[in-house]
């Protein structure tokens, strides 16, 4: 088998924008070989055979019977301008390059068509095509006007629009008013592109450190650039003030925390639609933080009884409970963990179906990423039927990796009568929780009073110590 050949060369292409353009490479005896397109300035691969490689949704490629490949282009842009490749993957390889030339189409006012038909009509006619240059024909009344020339810049007055070159424009062309025109005087109205290698992509940053987004993009009249959240919400700046948008073309974060965390809009707009924007994924990293709402819980036995954690951490956290010298508690049966996940957020919930007395002590939620870790503590303890008192510690566990934990926040301890004086007693060798006013029962009390009283008596009346017999 012969080795495929070229059979003519790629022809130029030349396209307004907005349009498609389309290149074609003929190929002879192709075989079991491939067909790519590249851009030959970048050295991007468009495509390999039927298979689009390149992430631009605006490329595709298409063949008739595996001999003509057609390169597409569409809603050409004028940074598609430039030589593009046909390349097949012979050893050596062979290739053969061809030029698309975008061209800008801009329209006329029918003030504009109008006096060119008196020009047309009166004998200024043959002066006027020798300076443009140019052939055209008059529109129908109250339709748009459109005039191709060869020249690239021409002067124009005040009431005139402006003088076309390249292709005729689409319909969808936007018009130019005479106080757009004012300061564009003689340049091309393109609609906005934003350029991709001198624009931020998805970044990962640590949190408090600074971070700037940036966006470039062409158009005439050059875009403005501005900045929104693609969900919608609020962006907050360095002083603490929060905005819906910030211009210009680039954007910058000092001391970024996780609030920043999300997807960011970069738009183009010049007037001359249509704007182009860009999303760009800003990630936030942090080691986890823990928010324990209460450090000291009561429960009766054979109630159900919840403990809760918050927990934030970026990347996602690893999070379980734990009980007494660090045994996991499982799932299943009377322990029901649950999570919530919600971005870095996770609410971490332990229920206890039915508390026994093995369920008093000490419990932990604990949170693990690549960052660090931390913990928070919880401890149940047994209360009876009538006492209700719960005491509560609000604060913040945060633990670095070789670091003790630290706590933060606000403490909330409720008064100390409100506690009832607790000890500790053996019985049969299990130790249980008891309230000191429960130590002696009401009779002895009383005995106890009754003897004091008589002690006293005696004491004050001692011929009453003597019993003398009746």
């Amino acid at each position: 088998l012969s080795d495929p050949k070229f059979k003519e060369p790629i022809a130029n292409v030349t396209a307004p924008v907005g349009r498609e353009a389309i290149l074609s490479c003929v190929v002879q005896d192709l075989a079991g070989y491939k067909v790519a397109w590249l851009r030959v300035d970048t050295q991007t691969i468009l495509t390999i055979a039927t298979h689009v490689i390149t992430k631009n949704h605006r490329i595709a490629v298409s063949h008739s019977d595996h001999r003509t490949w057609f390169l597409h282009i569409r809603e050409v842009r004028e940074s598609d301008r430039g030589w593009y490749m046909c390349q097949i993957n012979t050893d050596p390889m062979k290739s053969q390059i061809g030029y698309l030339e975008v061209v800008v189409v801009r329209r006329c006012s029918n003030a504009f068509a109008s006096r060119l038909y008196r020009m047309l009509i009166g004998d200024r006619f043959h002066r006027f095509r020798r300076i443009v240059k140019t052939s055209f024909r008059v529109p129908p009344d109250d339709s748009p006007f459109f005039l191709s020339s060869t020249l690239r810049s021409v002067r124009c007055s005040r009431s005139v629009c402006c003088i076309l070159y390249g292709l005729p424009a689409r319909s969808s062309a936007p018009s130019v008013t005479d106080a757009t025109f004012d300061s564009h005087v003689g340049e091309p109205y393109m609609p906005p592109d934003i350029l991709d290698y001198d624009t931020s992509t998805d970044m990962v940053v640590m949190e408090g450190r600074n971070v700037t987004l940036r966006c470039a993009a062409t158009g005439s009249p050059a875009p403005n650039i501005t900045w929104r959240r693609e969900d919608g919400q609020q962006i907050q700046l360095g002083n603490g003030e929060e905005v819906a948008s910030v211009d210009g073309p680039s954007f910058n974060i000092t001391k970024v925390n996780r609030l920043h965390m999300g997807s960011y809009l970069c738009i183009a707009s010049n007037g001359v639609p249509p704007s182009v924007s860009k999303r760009i994924m800003l990630t936030v990293h942090f080691p986890p933080m823990i928010w324990v709402q209460n450090q000291l819980v009561g429960a009766q036995e054979g109630q159900k009884l919840t403990l809760e954690c918050y927990s934030e951490a970026f990347p996602k956290s690893i999070n379980y409970w734990t009980r007494d010298q660090d045994k996991i508690v499982p799932q299943g049966g009377k322990y029901d963990p649950v999570l919530k996940d919600n971005a870095y957020k996770i609410h971490m919930r332990l229920t206890i179906n039915s508390v026994s007395p093995t369920d008093y002590g000490s419990y932990k939620c604990v949170s693990r990423n690549s960052l660090g870790d931390t913990d928070g503590s919880i401890k149940v303890y047994p209360i009876s039927g009538s006492n209700s008192s719960i005491t509560k510690y609000k604060g913040k566990a945060r633990h670095n990796s070789g670091n003790n934990n630290i706590l933060e926040g606000n403490q909330d301890m409720l008064k100390e009568r409100d506690l009832k004086l607790r000890g500790r007693k053996e019985n049969g060798g299990d130790v249980a929780d008891y309230d000191e006013s429960s130590a002696t029962s009401n009779g002895s009390s009383l005995l106890l009073v009754i003897l004091v009283a008589l002690c006293l008596y005696l004491h004050h009346h001692p011929q009453m110590r003597t019993l003398h017999p009746a």
